[in-house]
């Protein structure tokens, strides 16, 4: 993890990326690949994760001994000791709390609900991944950026990085949200019929991943600004108003209570963390073009829902492959019409030029 923030204070995000979300998972299917069909179990499992993430910290190594080597000075090095642990604590606490939050709620559940609760709220969490992961790329992207414009006082440029990544955030989670809302039964039933239970608890879920894509960026504004003093005490509250909401809603309505409790304390948070952005450094995530995507998710939503009373995606994984393409290809044909801006289509262009694919007439 640190390596990985390392390359990119670098700003080389492809190279965190290399590492992170290609030799990583890709070492790790190939073992799971090999080892399946001789039986795997908790030790196997362990072990292949201990090699996948072993071999991602070598190619990062690998890489930073690189980077260095090509940027070598005569210049000594600098040791902040002092300002280096006061930056990176409140990071290390918020970390602590947010685990230790996500560790309880399963505790609570198999505590206070049924046996088959904490399974099913596991799997119904990690279907709401794909949208997260999104936000999660475009956080650590827009750090040293972020970082950078508000060291040097440039509120101007923070404030486009601020409002161009809530928008892409939003863009990219809406169609997987939208496929979460639409078929909730549908995507946990290839779990097995056993998983269909959470489905109302995934549809609650769903709604959670909007509001933290919608709310952008706050939170590494915050970081970047230097009040990380301010992120302890959001995590605390946060902390512990989930617990506290988790107790008594999970007591009372089980699966279902559990997902109200962390997206009705996620939702609390991320607007909280909005209006301390506004009031610290006087900007606000939104502008016009905000309404772009939110008008192709309501295009898209209603094609979904149209498709799915012709094919119910219910029915079959076939059905629900379908009803998804539908809804994605609406999504990206409603973008696509609406029209790009500036920094969009020069991604575009970028992504033609690295790739060698040709350029879609709305990218030009």
């Amino acid at each position: 993890t640190i390596l990985a923030a390392v390359v990119r204070g670098y700003r080389r995000m492809d190279y965190s990326a290399l590492a992170e979300h290609l030799v990583q998972p890709v070492i790790r299917l190939l073992l799971i690949a090999v080892i399946v069909p001789f039986g795997i179990n908790a030790m196997t499992a362990f072990v292949i994760l201990g090699i996948s993430y072993t071999a991602a910290t070598f190619v990062l190594i690998t890489l930073i001994r690189q980077l260095v080597r090509s940027r070598e000075s005569a210049l000594p090095a600098r040791r902040d000791v002092k300002e280096i642990v006061f930056f990176s604590f409140p990071f290390w606490f918020g970390g602590i709390i947010n685990q230790t939050r996500k560790n309880i709620q399963p505790l609570l559940l198999g505590a206070y609900s049924n046996l088959s609760s904490p399974g099913i709220f596991s799997i119904a969490t990690s279907a709401t991944l794909p949208g997260v992961l999104s936000l999660k790329a475009i956080r650590l992207s827009v750090r040293p950026l972020l970082a950078v414009a508000l060291d040097r006082g440039d509120l101007e440029q923070a404030k486009t990085l601020y409002r161009t990544t809530t928008r892409w955030a939003l863009m990219m989670n809406l169609p997987f949200t939208l496929i979460i809302i639409l078929y909730p039964t549908a995507v946990l039933g290839v779990f097995g019929e056993s998983f269909e239970a959470g489905s109302t608890a995934l549809t609650i879920l769903g709604l959670q991943s909007l509001v933290i894509a919608a709310t952008g960026t706050n939170g590494t504004v915050i970081d970047m600004s230097g009040f990380n003093r301010l992120k302890v005490v959001n995590n605390v509250f946060e902390f512990a108003f989930s617990m506290t909401l988790n107790v008594v809603l999970i007591i009372n309505y089980g699966l279902v209570g559990a997902a109200i409790a962390v997206t009705v304390s996620v939702a609390v948070i991320e607007v909280v963390r909005t209006i301390e952005v506004y009031v610290i450094l006087g900007l606000h995530p939104y502008d016009r073009s905000i309404l772009k995507p939110l008008f192709a998710a309501l295009v898209a939503c209603s094609a979904g829902m149209g498709i799915n009373q012709l094919l119910p995606a219910s029915s079959s994984l076939a059905a629900l492959l379908v009803d998804a393409a539908v809804v994605g290809t609406v999504y990206l044909a409603g973008i696509a019409l609406l029209g790009l801006n500036d920094e969009e289509r020069a991604i575009g262009r970028a992504v033609r030029e690295r790739t060698k694919l040709p350029v879609p007439p709305f990218l030009r």
